[in-house]
């Protein structure tokens, strides 16, 4: 066994999975669950996952209680400080604390022994004891032969907010939206009103995609949404229609909403940002530097005065039509 793990040379966390639990003669010849009576979590104490992202620790859990943790790559260490070898064995409330909700993090393992994946934000705690909101994805791991052998785990940096903070008052046009396809919004500010021509009462229960603009499809949009419903902001440029144009660009920013700082991904507030900042009226100066490198003016007061008087009559008229 100890050779079957150390001989993976696969960069990828979860292939490494696959092979240890269904590479190995002795794995295969097991006809029931491996977890926790087959497989001891002190077969994987000196095996340490190669490193993803410094900024995620990806984890494989024991999917029935008390849920220990069967693997863990180093990430863990900048994430938490943990190294890898002294947190593997222990289960996973070892990274709980006062203020985490451990029953609802162990609901969110036991669903994946039904086959249901989750994306929570929880409130877990440092090596040195610190509190950090972290971003929780759960998935079910799977054999070759398709039977849950795990619970796939993954920590971030969370960057959700609560449903009140998503609730303050934003100049810029929002909605909050269900997490789930169709993405239905479930309530919109007064700018969102304005901008779209929908009414609060008229929005609720409307999927997002109905003020998608035309050169912007669907999976576009659906794209942005899927990620902020697996706790990443994301971010980008679309077409929209709005109330004063049928192709409007705006850049839309779907965050995540938590209920509080323990919950389920449910929500994703959909904010619309000026796809550009507005233009700044020019300065004196600067429109005096303009004009000069423009060749048209020497450079002296007075003909700078004059040029720009020129130039400020020609800019406020109004375009001749076209012939």
């Amino acid at each position: 066994m100890q050779d079957l793990l150390f001989s993976h040379k696969s960069d990828s966390s979860f292939d490494l999975f696959d092979n240890i639990l269904s590479g190995g003669k002795k794995i295969k010849q097991l006809k029931k669950p491996l977890f926790p009576d087959q497989l001891s979590s002190m077969m994987f104490r000196n095996f340490v996952l190669p490193t993803r992202s410094s900024e995620q620790a990806t984890f494989l859990i024991s999917v029935q209680e008390p849920h220990h943790i069967l693997l863990s790559d180093s990430a863990v260490y900048h994430l938490l400080g943990y190294c890898a070898d002294e947190i593997v064995g222990r289960n996973i409330h070892t990274l709980c604390g006062p203020s985490t909700d451990s029953l609802l993090l162990n609901s969110c393992i036991n669903e994946v022994g039904l086959g249901m994946s989750s994306c929570s934000q929880f409130v877990l705690y440092t090596k040195s004891g610190s509190p950090m909101k972290i971003c929780v994805r759960t998935s079910p791991f799977k054999n070759t032969q398709g039977l849950i052998m795990g619970c796939a785990l993954t920590m971030s940096p969370s960057e959700a907010v609560t449903l009140n903070e998503a609730m303050r008052e934003n100049s810029c046009p929002q909605a909050i939206v269900s997490a789930h396809a169709p993405y239905s919004m479930q309530t919109v500010n007064i700018e969102f009103s304005a901008s779209f021509g929908i009414m609060p009462q008229l929005a609720a229960g409307m999927p997002i995609y109905s003020v998608r603009g035309p050169r912007c499809g669907l999976d576009d949009w659906s794209l942005l949404f899927r990620s902020a419903a697996a706790g990443q902001v994301s971010e980008a440029t679309v077409s929209t229609r709005t109330a004063f144009s049928p192709d409007f660009s705006f850049k839309l920013r779907c965050v995540p909403v938590v209920d509080n700082d323990n919950g389920r991904i449910a929500h994703v507030v959909a904010i619309f940002l000026p796809a550009a900042p507005p233009a700044q009226p020019l300065t004196n100066d600067a429109l005096l530097l303009r004009l000069i490198m423009a060749g048209f003016c020497s450079g002296s007061p007075q003909h700078a005065a004059a040029a720009a008087a020129v130039h400020l009559d020609a800019s406020s008229a109004d375009p001749s039509p076209p012939p």
